[in-house]
């Protein structure tokens, strides 16, 4: 039987969040590049929420959790150290210059930075659609954890709730844009601290329950991974996560320089002490509490379960609010992204009359692609067992990686050009596919136990480089491109 007050939780909450997008709307006004990213004027509260929030996904507290309890913990080995040695440097590398770049020359998605450099649309057309293709199937992603774990605590089909948070996420994004967005981000944000210390206090005042001598002896805390996958996913797909579009939108949108500092080091605490620290002690109240995974629907009902079965279905709820809004705001963040990307890069690309629309025209447009965004997202959450949701889903992260060696290559050295970059990506795409799919389709897609993205992004920078070596240099004018 299903509580009502889990359900009034939820619903208040749910409210609350569904109203600042209004808020955001009548505070920010309209025009197209506010809606697109906030008139590049995103202030210091929001901007740091809006960051943090975009980094961090309910994937990242209930699915990785979920798959440390059930494939193991050897990733937990590198999120310990990677996020302070590895992404909080190169985010001050990349960051700072990507957000220099858009300032001086006012992008709006990364698309308008590869169009510029490379002074070719269809580097920006084919960029685009790789992006759009596994981004809408990472928003899916967010809807299965999020559905997964409130069907959990209320034993309300996961169906109906995966309606229900597609729609918050269409009024929440349709009404707010980038703004609605980065509103609803210091909301989830406020929650998600709070209830994560709600979380550990819970968890310790119960721990004397849990047989930890035991636990520890689960096979989960065994190594699983050979070296060479963590080495090369550790110096090859260092550089994506900085890079991801909808981290990279929000240094466009982001007003001051110093916000994105700011932001990047809350971000790290935030990770390490959450995700690094908390999924072990989660980890080891589950292997406690279930010598042996329950049978479940989806990985991501365990935290949820776990929760309801400790502290009551109420409770729980209110301590994974937190959770959820760190998921929904990541969904949303997509989504926004991929209305961006959509409407810029590949509409008044292709159809070109389109940027000649009159801008209340062009924003009521790219308000009614929410709807679109969304109805991609939703094939993956509602069937992830279909073969190009499966494609798309283990496309995404080296997909990620194989985009950013080549940007990370023209942000830094000059002679790159349009047929060096679209053919390193091209080169890394196709290979990535074929290794995955026809050539080595058991995973990890290689013989040698490499990381699975890693031989197709080092042909991606070779590609890259080579191709730019032969060919004539760029004709832009580079100087003022980067203004140095």
């Amino acid at each position: 039987m299903v509580g009502i007050l889990p359900l009034v939780i939820l619903a208040i909450y749910l409210a609350i969040y569904v109203t600042l997008p209004f808020i955001a709307f009548k505070r920010g006004g309209r025009g197209l590049t506010e809606y697109l990213i906030a008139k590049g004027a995103l202030g210091k509260i929001p901007g740091i929420f809006t960051l943090i929030a975009t980094y961090v996904s309910v994937y990242g507290f209930i699915g990785y959790t979920a798959a440390f309890y059930t494939a193991g913990f050897d990733w937990l080995l590198v999120d310990l150290t990677y996020n302070w040695f590895i992404l909080v440097p190169l985010t001050c590398l990349l960051g700072f210059r990507i957000w220099k770049l858009a300032k001086l020359h006012k992008f709006i998605t990364p698309g308008d930075f590869i169009a510029l450099r490379t002074g070719s649309n269809i580097a920006r057309l084919i960029c685009a659609i790789l992006v759009f293709w596994a981004a809408v199937f990472y928003i899916g992603i967010q809807f299965i954890a999020l559905s997964g774990a409130s069907s959990a605590l209320t034993g309300i089909p996961y169906h109906v709730f995966l309606t229900v948070y597609v729609i918050i996420a269409v009024i929440a994004i349709f009404v707010g844009g980038l703004r609605g967005v980065a509103y609803t981000d210091v909301l989830n944000g406020v929650f998600f601290l709070t209830m994560m210390g709600i979380f550990i206090g819970s968890l310790l005042s119960r721990w004397g329950a849990l047989d930890i001598s035991g636990a520890l002896r689960n096979p989960i805390f065994n190594r699983t991974l050979p070296t060479q996958y963590f080495a090369t996913a550790y110096l090859i797909a260092i550089a994506w996560p900085v890079l991801v579009p909808h981290i990279w939108i929000r240094y466009h949108a982001i007003e001051r320089r110093d916000t994105i500092l700011s932001s990047i080091l809350s971000y790290a605490l935030v990770w390490a002490a959450l995700y690094c620290i908390v999924p072990y002690i989660l980890v080891v109240g589950f292997a406690a509490w279930w010598p042996v995974p329950p049978k479940v629907t989806v990985a991501e009902e365990y935290a949820a379960r776990f929760f309801s079965e400790l502290i009551g279905p109420a409770i729980a709820t209110t301590v994974l609010l937190g959770v959820l809004g760190a998921g929904i705001s990541t969904a949303d963040s997509i989504i926004q992204t991929c209305v961006a990307i959509l409407h810029r890069d590949v509409l008044e690309t292709i159809v070109k009359p389109i940027a000649k629309w009159p801008e209340k025209k062009r924003e009521l447009l790219a308000r009614f692609l929410t709807i679109v965004v969304v109805l991609f997202a939703l094939v993956a959450a509602f069937a992830p067992a279909l073969p190009i949701v499966r494609i798309a889903i283990l496309f995404i992260w080296p997909l990620y990686s194989i985009l950013a060696l080549p940007v990370i290559l023209m942000l830094f050295w000059k002679r790159i050009n349009k047929y060096g970059f679209i053919s390193g990506v091209l080169a890394g795409a196709i290979t990535q596919l074929l290794f995955q799919f026809v050539i080595w389709p058991e995973w990890p897609h290689n013989p040698w136990y490499l990381w699975e993205g890693a031989l197709p992004t080092i042909i991606a920078g070779i590609a890259t480089v080579i191709v730019s070596l032969i060919t004539p240099p760029p004709k832009t004018v580079l100087e003022t491109f980067y203004r140095e």
